[in-house]
């Protein structure tokens, strides 16, 4: 791949905008998961479906986040975005263990969507937009670069930070119970994970169990709340380096291509408009007065 393509200003700032998307997207997916099955209780098919709502988000809301960088403008859209990514991951890092599903998570996950979706289609249009015909596959081959890096980092550094918050709280917990027939290779392993660590403690007496597990559950809302506070900082300085980055006033140099991007937008609006009058209560004929 061509890297000189990063000397464009604007899809440099596009592809950032991407990979910051795609970071906070594969650490909240990472995290939740195990909120869901290992703090809540839930199976993993259970787990799955009570992410839905963050994928029917993204379904609806892309199409109009493509609209709306055709409207207003790409720098705006994008950068709003990841304000409100920013806004969801800090909502989210105020989330208890026995929050209500349908309040607290549920709106959390609909405004990280939205977040998303408003980042997505118009970076991706915004690089494509800046490059000439001759670069359109070094810009596509940058444009899954930047995202399989910024999840595959998401999920590194975040789980990283969790790692880095979860295991101390876990032997602060279990400590007090060494004198039950804990061994130190068992608090070791009970560090690694809350699988493990509720493993572990399945081997104590009733009455441990008892009072460890709200404890364990803590050590894990310590880490999942430690992670949510912070991955909001890359969406905070993302925008501005949109704003500084990019040319204002000036088009794009490929225009054929920046003509391409016009016609899905068009292509956009008819399905949103099929989508209106498909959903438009039908009106009855009035019979013919006699």
């Amino acid at each position: 791949m061509n890297v000189r393509i990063f000397n464009n200003r604007t899809y440099s700032a596009s592809a950032g905008a991407m990979a910051t998307n795609f970071f906070c997207l594969f650490g909240f997916i990472f995290l939740v998961t195990q909120y869901f099955q290992l703090v809540r209780g839930y199976s993993a098919l259970s787990a799955g479906i009570h992410t839905l709502p963050y994928a029917f988000t993204v379904m609806v809301a892309t199409p109009i986040g493509a609209l709306a960088a055709l409207r207003l403008g790409t720098r705006f859209v994008v950068a709003l975005g990841l304000l409100v990514i920013a806004v969801a991951l800090t909502w989210m890092s105020r989330l208890a263990a026995d929050a209500s599903y349908l309040g607290p998570i549920v709106g959390s996950m609909i405004t990280l969507a939205v977040g998303f979706s408003l980042v997505n289609a118009p970076s991706v249009a915004a690089t494509m937009d800046t490059l000439e015909p001759d670069q359109i596959g070094a810009g596509a081959a940058g444009n899954e670069t930047t995202r399989e890096l910024g999840g595959t980092l998401g999920v590194a550094i975040i789980g990283s930070v969790f790692a880095s918050l979860f295991g101390p709280a876990i032997r602060r917990a279990f400590e007090p119970f060494r004198g039950h027939g804990l061994s130190a290779h068992q608090l070791d392993v009970a560090q690694s994970s809350m699988q493990a660590a509720k493993m572990t403690a399945a081997h104590l007496p009733s009455a441990v169990q008892t009072v460890l597990m709200p404890k364990l559950t803590a050590a894990f809302m310590d880490g999942f709340i430690g992670d949510a506070s912070w991955p909001p900082v890359p969406p905070s300085w993302s925008p501005s380096s949109c704003f500084v980055t990019c040319q204002p006033g000036k088009r794009p140099r490929n225009r054929n291509w920046s003509s391409s991007t016009e016609s899905t937008f068009n292509a956009l609006r008819v399905i949103r408009s099929v989508f209106l009058v498909s959903i438009e209560p039908r009106r009855r004929p009035r019979r013919a007065e006699n």
